[in-house]
């Protein structure tokens, strides 16, 4: 619970003309911006940033092992990585041939249950309610022979242990498919091998945070709720909570764009310049990213890699780059309750304010998971939801079950490009090395003309700068 003493955070406006159209000046929606937002401290100061050890404008003044250049560090990285996914698609493998067995050993078990169902019948003597079950053959033999009651009461038993331990397999495997899709553990499982890129400590938790929160360290990836008096949940619409790729409770006025592809009125989802947008960093790999960009972009960042990686994060903001909010952890907001989806979203404003001084306009729904319900707590927030209309499908690199592969990338979006007059949003992620490489060689495709979100509507760069 938060003291009843601590400041509050100061409401966000709405700036009601970008929201309507997205397409306010960038100057006049700055000017609104800056007189309504989330203040960071009690006297709407900015927070101090670490001291940085190095410059993150040139990683070649981190101290490096003699024996490895940056590149040689990015190849490691890369194999590391590749070796990270092959053993978690093994484990898919073996968990798959676990599930085939136990849906052998559930049909045999079940045909043996109706073997006697259909065979027999059930006769329980009158008086003697837990005596032994006397079964006749449904034929007209006489014979007849007893069976334990208890017998198909155990089979019924085993047959729903064994239905549950197929839904507990199949869960399973849906999760690490999704980490394949959301390669957080992908390259934190390999930090101790690239931390020469990785040049600050993690962001300390600043003060003015712990005065209104009441906590003193960043969450894990389930951050907690902490009420807002700017966000009101009477006017959040009553659409159904869905798992992802679950949409038989939504109807279409939910406008849900991961069930039914639908852009509301505020959505960004085209440019008038083809342009590539990148989401899930920073991480060390984003470095390479920077290096090899000819144009200016916009990164949609998680809180928990913005904590972790601040030095990454200042450098894409001071090379030019926008970033905007992907969330604290990457969840799929649809699946979430009210609380919870606010938990993502402030927490992810309070990472980026601490480690950039900065509060994001723009909002990247992790797997597209946007409707009506999750854009009227955003834009509450005063923030506007960017999808795109070009997929890459890059993650499908990750994981061996899909056939996708780098030359059907380049080939995509060559067909894209001519087939939309170079227009459009690509979605790409720079959370591995294996899908920067794509990006790097599709920026060369597209070329230098390329623009940021707030550019491609005329829009502003954040809803509010601290310094």
């Amino acid at each position: 619970m938060i003291s009843p003493t601590s400041p509050k955070l100061k409401q966000v406006s709405t700036i009601n003309s970008d929201i309507r159209s997205g397409r306010a000046s960038s100057k006049s929606a700055a000017s609104t911006a800056s007189s309504s937002s989330l203040s960071n401290t009690r006297n709407n100061r900015s927070p101090n940033p670490p001291t940085k050890r190095y410059s993150t404008h040139d990683i070649s003044s981190v101290p490096q092992s003699p024996e490895m250049s940056n590149e040689q560090v990015f190849d490691l990285m890369e194999k590391e990585q590749d070796k990270i996914v092959v053993k978690m698609t093994r484990e898919i493998s073996q968990l798959q041939e676990e599930l085939k067995a136990l849906r052998a050993q559930a049909n045999s078990r079940s045909r043996r249950s109706s073997s006697i169902s259909s065979n027999a019948s059930l006769e329980i003597p009158r008086g003697e309610p837990h005596a032994a079950a006397t079964i006749r053959r449904s034929s007209s033999s006489t014979h007849t022979h007893q069976v334990p009651q208890a017998q198909l009461h155990e089979l019924a038993q085993e047959n729903a242990a064994l239905r549950h331990e197929n839904e507990a397999l199949k869960r399973e495997i849906e999760s690490l498919r999704a980490q394949l899709r959301n390669p957080v553990c992908i390259y934190s499982s390999s930090l101790p091998h690239y931390t020469t890129l990785a040049v600050d400590p993690p962001v300390p938790f600043p003060q003015w945070l712990t005065d209104f929160t009441g906590l003193s360290q960043w969450p894990g990836l389930d951050p907690p709720y902490v009420p807002l008096d700017f966000i009101n949940f009477a006017n959040v619409p009553a659409v159904p909570q869905h798992a992802q790729a679950q949409c038989a409770t939504l109807f279409r006025d939910s406008c849900s764009f991961d069930c039914f592809n639908c852009i509301s009125f505020d959505d960004v989802y085209t440019c008038p310049q083809l342009s590539q947008t990148f989401d899930d960093g920073p991480s060390p790999a984003t470095i390479k990213l920077l290096d090899h960009l000819s144009s200016k972009s916009t990164f949609f960042t998680l809180g928990v890699n913005v904590v972790q990686y601040p030095s990454i994060y200042r450098q894409i903001v001071e090379r030019g780059h926008i970033v905007g909010s992907h969330t604290w952890s990457h969840k799929f907001l649809p699946g979430l309750s009210n609380e919870e989806i606010v938990a993502q979203i402030e927490w992810s404003i309070w990472a980026m304010n601490a480690t950039g001084g900065h509060i994001p306009k723009w909002f990247r729904p992790p797997y597209g998971g946007v409707d009506n319900r999750v854009r009227s707590i955003l834009r509450q927030f005063g923030m506007q939801s960017v999808l795109w209309n070009f997929d890459t499908f890059d993650w499908k690199l990750l994981d061996p079950a899909y056939s996708r592969d780098e030359k059907e990338i380049y080939r995509d979006v060559t067909k894209f490009r001519q087939a939309n007059n170079n227009q459009g949003l690509i979605l790409e992620h720079d959370a591995v090395i294996r899908t920067v490489n794509i990006a790097i060689e599709v920026n060369k495709i597209l070329g230098p003309s390329q623009l940021t979100v707030p550019q491609c509507v005329g829009g502003i760069d954040y809803i509010k700068r601290f310094n």
